[in-house]
């Protein structure tokens, strides 16, 4: 990576914190999510939930399948 692209970078790093605090980003997510409806909220909520059990749920099915296929390999060799 360039020196360049690598200074401006540790720069940026040095002078977000003091950028958020300026700006009260804080402040302004609070606002911002205590005006959602408790309707939204949960439709927010069960959208992302909703995808991430189902990546868990084919992550599972993959790291089972796989744990199968070398249990039977092992029991193969075993016999």
């Amino acid at each position: 990576m360039p020196k360049a692209v690598q200074k401006g970078q540790a720069s940026i790093a040095k002078r977000l914190p003091n950028l958020f605090e300026q700006l009260h980003l804080h402040d302004v997510v609070k606002e911002q999510v205590d005006s959602f409806s408790t309707a939204r909220m949960e439709a927010m909520l069960l959208t992302i939930s909703g995808r991430e059990f189902r990546l868990i749920t084919y992550l599972g099915a993959l790291i089972g399948g796989f744990v199968g296929c070398v249990q039977g390999i092992v029991v193969l060799w075993v016999v």
